[in-house]
């Protein structure tokens, strides 16, 4: 999974995405430009975890 470092906008962190992401101001800052783009993330973390058990 992804490294939790501070990302205040700029570009998606979900690989081979190219948006921007936007930090709207919220306490947690956002590091995907959508839902759609770190449930991606989430979800091939987890398969990988799972095949490597």
């Amino acid at each position: 999974m992804q490294d939790h470092e501070k990302h205040n906008g700029g570009q998606c962190a979900a690989p081979h995405c190219d948006h921007c992401s936007t930090d709207t101001g919220r306490r947690t800052p956002q590091r995907y430009c959508t839902p759609r783009c770190a449930t991606r993330v989430r979800v091939a973390s987890h398969r990988a975890q799972r095949d490597r058990s």
